[in-house]
């Protein structure tokens, strides 16, 4: 299943990658004046893809995206983990009885997110 989803969001990325130069570029007046200025997605791959770097440059940013993401989210999984054992460790006999309470997944999800 996360394999699937990986080549699903490789796969869209190209419909989200024109998208960034005109969202953060500002306002249409300043993004008149910049080479990547697109008037739709179809205009963007057309102009992409009519650029030097062709198909490619569809794909362009994928594979430092892949990286920043897998550091990331392991980033937050590691530390997701590690609140939830020090909650095991402090409930002790109480969680050898019913396992941590969906209170002590959020409260683990939120520290995780913060950091």
């Amino acid at each position: 299943a996360r394999a699937g989803r990986s080549a699903a969001a490789n796969a869209k990325y190209p419909q989200r990658h024109p998208h960034r130069p005109v969202s953060s570029s500002g306002s249409k007046f300043v993004s008149r004046r910049l080479p990547y200025y697109y008037t739709g997605s179809l205009n963007a791959v057309r102009s992409i893809i009519a650029g030097p770097e062709g198909w490619r440059g569809l794909y362009a940013g994928l594979l430092p995206s892949l990286i920043g993401s897998s550091v990331s989210w392991g980033l937050y999984f590691f530390i997701y983990n590690n609140a939830k054992s020090r909650w095991r460790q402090q409930l002790g006999a109480e969680y050898e009885a019913g396992g941590l309470s969906s209170w002590h997944h959020l409260v683990s999800a939120a520290e995780a997110g913060v950091l």
